[in-house]
């Protein structure tokens, strides 16, 4: 296709989005500042519960049915909540420590490959 052809596609595409946003989501309007705190402790520890493998000791509890069921009513109401949430659970994602161990270590030697193997 021409440039012609795309660029006024592609334009009016991006004008919906930038003026289809509005305000910012992660304000949460409707949302009290309790649901707000609820919504961050939920998401960080969603992020440690899924970071982290059995018997770490970072490791969190698993998220409850019952927290679902009310993050859930709280997206219902207000989708601003799942912005709050997943941020929430991205910011912790990126405090946190490796589960592997120290990174900055020398990485090992890699494996000899096998004649005729797979490399």
């Amino acid at each position: 296709m021409k440039a012609a052809t795309i660029l006024p596609s592609a334009l009016g595409a991006i004008m919906i989005a930038f003026w289809g946003c509005g305000g910012s989501p992660a304000a949460g309007g409707n949302l009290t500042p309790e649901q707000k705190e609820r919504l961050r402790d939920a998401g960080g520890a969603l992020a440690r519960y899924l970071a982290f493998p059995p018997g770490h000791h970072l490791r969190g509890e698993a998220p409850s049915d019952s927290l679902g069921r009310a993050l859930s009513e709280l997206g219902r109401r207000d989708p601003a909540a799942w912005t709050i949430y997943y941020r929430a659970a991205s910011d912790t994602l990126h405090a946190l420590e490796s589960p592997f161990g120290d990174e900055s270590a020398t990485p090992p030697e890699p494996s000899p490959t096998v004649p005729g193997g797979r490399s």
